[in-house]
C-alpha cells in the first residue's frame, strides 16, 4: 500500500520530526512505515507499506499519517486519515 500526501513539516503540529504511515485492518492487525519527504517546498511525503503475505486490505480499513518524535518514540494525533471503501479494495 502507498501513502503520498503534501504536508508541511511534522514540527507545526508539535515536537515531532517525522511522519509515521499507518494501516489498521480490522481483524488483522496495523502495519506501519516512515514517510520520506521531497525537497519541495511544501515538501510530498510518501512511503509504501509491505503487507504480509497472509494479510490483505479489506473494507473499513482505516489509513492514518501521524507526526512522530523519533528520540521519545512518541506520536501524536493523526493529521490525515482515511478509510478503505468496499469498491476500493483488491
Amino acid at each position: 500500500m502507498s501513502i503520498m500526501s503534501t504536508l508541511p513539516e511534522p514540527r507545526v503540529f508539535g515536537n515531532f520530526d517525522k511522519y509515521i504511515g499507518e494501516i489498521v485492518i480490522p481483524g488483522t492487525g496495523s502495519f506501519r512505515n516512515q514517510l520520506f519527504a521531497t525537497p519541495e517546498d511544501p515538501p510530498t511525503w510518501s512511503s509504501r507499506i509491505e503487507l504480509p503475505t497472509a494479510a490483505s486490505v479489506t473494507p473499513n480499513s482505516r489509513v492514518l499519517v501521524r507526526p512522530f518524535n523519533s528520540l521519545a518514540g512518541t506520536s501524536g494525533a493523526p493529521v490525515l486519515e482515511g478509510i478503505i471503501l468496499a469498491g476500493n479494495c483488491q
